[in-house]
């Protein structure tokens, strides 16, 4: 017989999977900073700003009021286009049929994972344990599933952002 907390411990982790997996990209389209840190154009213009940042505080500290002014509306400048080049790295990602394959393929490991649990906690509950002991082996590769699922889904996506 499978001890109670076993199951509750596979179920949480199942769960928590689903809810870790969901974070891969959010469907409102926000992309984690290291999936966008893959394009070469943010790169270059996070190299751009902390250029600019090291140039604001040496002429703070040279005392060079004039080019303090300079230096803050160019770093405004550079601010403003990695805001542009970031948003244009994210619309190219939720716009990939690779990546928007993978969001579907994501969404259907994480429905018959849900659905996989609810059939765990119906078969626990009813005492039914042969189905219970199945039931696990099913949970475990739904989250399997899931888990490459994400990490598919990540691939494509910095290979969309490298592209950029």
């Amino acid at each position: 017989m499978q001890k109670p907390l076993t199951v509750a411990l596979l179920v949480l982790s199942a769960l928590l999977a689903v809810e870790a997996n969901a974070g891969a990209l959010h469907g409102g389209g926000h992309v984690r900073a290291n999936i966008i840190g893959s394009s070469p154009t943010v790169q270059a213009d996070r190299a751009t700003i902390k250029s600019d940042i090291g140039q604001l505080k040496a002429d703070k500290a040279a005392g060079n009021s004039a080019a303090v002014s300079t230096d803050k509306a160019k770093l405004s400048t550079d601010k403003q286009q990695l805001s542009t080049d970031v948003a244009t790295v994210k619309t190219a990602i939720a716009n990939a049929p690779a990546v928007q394959a993978d969001k579907t393929a994501l969404s259907t490991a994480a429905t018959k994972l849900s659905t996989d649990v609810g059939q765990l906690k119906t078969d626990k509950k009813a005492g039914n344990m042969a189905a219970v002991a199945t039931d696990k082996t099913t949970v475990q590769a739904d989250v399997a599933q899931l888990k490459a699922d994400k990490a598919t889904l990540v691939t494509d996506a910095k290979a969309v952002a490298a592209a950029h």
